[in-house]
């Protein structure tokens, strides 16, 4: 259902990967064109301009969307079975990522993996929209129990633009005290410098690795009048 065939990853100053082509042609285009409709999203103003549609907040309506769009229940399933975590952890064990588990590295994971220690993972699947006109997320570390996320774009042919923005930028504090985060810090975007930035384009996953100094962010985007709309599906592997 998803593909790590083309993956590439920095590990300086934190592993951050892109994997593109992400769903199969197919997928992709049943998700996107079904993609839930503005009005179920609900503010998320504590992290900047963003607006999201998960269970946490919308349980009664985010159930009965998964439920009533076949691809989008197969999906939910999916990032919520084992076969999802032994896929991705794997691809990030391959590319050198320890979640910190006592077996560190591919071959310890695989012997993890038999003794049933994907228990202590867990996946929360999240939507996302962030407005042209307006739209931000906040410059950030994420914050535990979240180990890694996996956010993947989600606009079809022609809704948006590259001229619109939408980048997720890897920022790093220019005040050292603000490097160390494993909590709920933000950060305004004038207290941080892009360190790279990584383009908005249909049908790639951004790999957020957790550290604690993994700052990034998107935005501002300020096309005054666009009603353009950036939208994202995210994969939040989380810690028991």
């Amino acid at each position: 259902m998803i593909h790590y065939d083309d993956v590439s990853f920095r590990h300086d100053p934190w592993p951050f990967g892109v994997a593109k082509n992400f769903f199969s042609p197919d997928l992709y285009d049943e998700l996107s064109r079904t993609f839930p409709e503005p009005s179920l999203f609900r503010p998320d103003l504590t992290v900047g301009n963003r607006l999201s549609f998960d269970r946490l907040r919308s349980r009664r309506a985010f159930d009965h969307f998964f439920k009533t769009h076949r691809a989008w229940g197969e999906l939910r399933r999916y990032a919520e079975s084992r076969d999802f975590l032994t896929h991705s952890l794997t691809m990030l064990a391959d590319h050198g990522i320890d979640l910190g588990d006592p077996d560190s590295g591919v071959f310890g994971f695989l012997r993890a993996l038999k003794r049933g220690g994907l228990s202590r993972f867990r996946v929360e699947l999240f939507l996302v929209i962030l407005p042209a006109d307006g739209g931000s997320l906040l410059p950030h570390a994420d914050m535990e129990p979240k180990a890694v996320n996996i956010c993947v774009s989600m606009n079809r042919p022609g809704e948006w633009d590259a001229a619109l923005g939408g980048s997720t930028d890897l920022v790093w504090p220019n005040d050292p005290r603000n490097i160390f985060s494993l909590g709920t810090k933000r950060l305004a975007f004038d207290d941080v410098r892009v360190l790279d930035r990584v383009a908005y384009t249909p049908n790639q996953a951004v790999i957020v690795v957790k550290t604690y100094n993994s700052w990034h962010s998107v935005g501002p985007m300020e096309c005054a009048g666009s009603r353009a709309l950036r939208k994202t599906v995210n994969f939040n592997i989380l810690r028991h």
